[in-house]
């Protein structure tokens, strides 16, 4: 009977131990799991400061090569003379892929963009979910060319205790509303150089949305311009329809006048084939969907010249897309280049419009304006220069 109970003592004993030890077990694996997943996080101000740094290194290094280089159509640039200077911002992988995928476009002098153009003061956020991995999205606001904003991802990666661009891609705003303020509104426009000023806030048509009236002050090569804007709260977009507002106050008797005419919507006109006459016929029945209405403000003035503009770039595409496609291989080399110092004179010329202008409201007019001409005559040139 002794010898039973001692038993029994002697195996509660060795479970109470086992139990304990199992307890301890569980605590050191919980404590070692805690410490795996605990990250030093970082603040706004430095994911900001970080993001800055890598992506303006970057354009520099693209910038200061191309100039030392002479890099441009006619002499393509060679990534391997940049190549080590970007390594310290961007991975290989990135580098070698992304970057130098870039780069065989980047010295095409021509009006499309490259380089992410982001606010870092409005609708940046960050998450942060291992200590050497940052995933960044940032806001690009839309422009007066290209009124649509877009959303960056960025993820940076930490080699050798230094942050790198490892991945990038954008979306455009669609379907999604900001929710930006007034605040925002003044901040996206006080950047590079610039400043802003906030003046009224408004329901705008144009908009579908509540949009901010902004007063933009800049300088450029020593000319002070000044101007004002609508933004809106939902996605960035560009609007006008807030002209249309004051026009209506400062002129109280024409209360009774009718809504300012739009076009009726109009059949799509497209350049599908290499004949010359029958193109000729499509340019002829473009130019009959232009809007030329009488007028009535200047916000009216420039939707009709943006309108017209759009008309005819999408023209000009297509025709450009059909001689490549059937001129041969030399042939189109030679209109490529003669292509991309057109696209530079034109812009130049409806920047001088603009400045001539003296930066107001007009002036935006007179440049789309500009730009729509330049682009209607060069639809006819190329069709009846090349087309049979």
């Amino acid at each position: 009977m002794h010898h039973r109970i001692g038993f029994m003592l002697i195996m509660s004993l060795f479970l109470l131990t086992a139990c304990g030890e199992k307890e301890q077990t569980a605590k050191t694996k919980e404590t070692v799991k805690t410490e795996e997943v605990s990250v030093e996080k970082l603040e706004q101000d430095e994911v900001s400061d970080i993001l800055r740094t890598n992506l303006e290194s970057v354009k520099t290094i693209f910038t200061k090569a191309g100039e030392e280089n002479g890099w441009g159509t006619q002499n393509p640039a060679d990534f391997s003379m940049m190549r080590s200077d970007l390594l310290p911002y961007a991975t290989e992988g990135f580098t070698d892929n992304d970057l130098k995928k870039m780069a065989e476009e980047y010295y095409c002098e021509c009006d499309q963009s490259f380089m992410p153009h982001i606010s870092y003061t409005v609708g940046l956020t960050f998450e942060q979910k291992k200590e050497d991995v940052l995933d960044i999205t940032a806001l690009e606001p839309a422009t007066e060319i290209n009124n649509t904003g877009s959303l960056w991802k960025f993820t940076l990666t930490k080699e050798d205790d230094t942050w790198k661009l490892d991945r990038w891609s954008a979306s455009t705003i669609e379907n999604q509303d900001l929710k930006l303020t007034k605040e925002d509104a003044v901040k996206l426009f006080s950047e590079d150089g610039t400043e802003a000023e906030f003046v009224r806030e408004y329901d705008s048509a144009e908009a579908g949305a509540k949009a901010y009236v902004i007063k933009v002050m800049s300088s450029m090569e020593g000319n002070e311009y000044e101007y004002t804007m609508g933004v809106s709260s939902k996605d960035t977009m560009i609007v006008h329809d807030f002209e249309q507002e004051e026009e209506a106050a400062e002129a109280p008797e024409a209360s009774e006048a009718t809504e300012p005419s739009t076009p009726a919507e109009e059949e799509t006109v497209s350049i599908t084939s290499n004949s010359k006459s029958e193109n000729l016929n499509k340019l002829d029945l473009i130019a009959a969907q232009e809007w030329q209405r009488m007028y009535e403000s200047d916000y009216q003035l420039l939707e009709d010249a943006g309108h017209n503009y759009q008309l005819w770039d999408k023209a000009l595409n297509e025709i450009y897309s059909i001689l490549k496609d059937n001129m041969a291989d030399s042939e189109f080399q030679v209109l490529k280049t003669e292509q991309i110092q057109w696209i530079k004179t034109r812009d130049e010329v409806a920047q001088t419009e603009f400045d001539r202008e003296g930066g107001g409201s007009l002036s935006r007019v007179v440049q789309v304006e500009s730009l729509a001409d330049s682009t209607k005559e060069r639809c006819y040139e190329l069709v009846n220069l090349y087309m049979k």
